[in-house]
């Protein structure tokens, strides 16, 4: 199972929303009220495969975005929207009698979009991390079961999803996490999997890739990343699976 989540500040309340995805294929976009102390679904989609990384990406109070990676190696971009004749929030109460006009259950507040489907490796999208580079537009790098890596653009206008690199053989066993750390040059691309090794990648906004260093840590079964950035200018990569260890390099 995957999760992410993404925060809506109102001055009546603030949200957290959540997106979950599934072994079985199923997509679910949640929200949680922190005033009412309240968790309701928004939207619900399934898939025929099993989906292994999520990202959600807060566009307006009537509109989410979500990548989905999955088993085949897939990167799914879908639209979670309010239907029109209740477009007034993704946050608000939909009254019974609109419900039943619209033919919705009284849990599908948002409409599911599939806004494209693209094959960025031959299997197991593990890895999946994003940064926003300008209005609409984010950087993706991802990381597969066939040990390569994936930088792409993300169009959230257009809904596109555009592949500029591609690294072949860039671990010597599954990648399972990746991680976008913006510096003042450009990005830096850390990935890591079974083999016990964190790569840190220079990623420029043109899709360039470079590798950079290459350090070793002791976590088997590596299954979550998280960076920080210290005082000093260096990045401190917590790494978490069997075991949690953190690692800390300058750039």
């Amino acid at each position: 199972m995957c999760l992410d989540m993404c925060f809506c500040n109102r001055k009546e309340d603030s949200l957290i929303l959540l997106l979950a995805g599934t072994s079985t294929g199923d997509v679910v976009v949640m929200e949680y009220s922190l005033a009412s102390n309240r968790a309701k679904i928004l939207s619900k989609v399934h898939l025929e495969v099993a989906i292994l990384a999520c990202k959600l990406v807060f566009i307006s109070e009537t509109e989410l975005k979500a990548l989905i990676g999955t088993t085949e190696g897939a990167l799914y971009s879908y639209s979670f929207t309010k239907p029109k004749e209740t477009q007034h929030s993704i946050t608000e109460e939909d009254k019974t009698a609109t419900e039943e006009k619209l033919k919705l259950p009284n849990t599908q507040l948002l409409i599911s979009t599939l806004s494209s489907k693209t094959k960025l490796h031959q299997c197991g999208l593990n890895g999946l991390s994003t940064k926003p580079i300008a209005d609409n537009k984010y950087l993706v790098f991802t990381g597969a079961d066939d040990q390569s890596l994936a930088v792409c653009y993300w169009n959230t206008e257009s809904d596109t999803i555009e592949s500029v690199a591609r690294i072949e053989e860039a671990h010597d066993s599954s990648v399972r996490v990746t991680k976008l750390v913006r510096t003042g040059k450009g990005f830096i691309g850390l990935s890591s999997g079974y083999d016990q090794r964190l790569i840190v990648w220079a990623i420029n906004k043109e899709g360039g890739v470079e590798k950079v260093e290459e350090l070793v840590h002791g976590v088997p079964d590596i299954a979550a990343i998280a960076t920080h950035k210290n005082k000093d200018g260096s990045v401190a990569v917590y790494l978490a699976g069997d075991g949690l260890e953190v690692l800390n390099f300058q750039y």
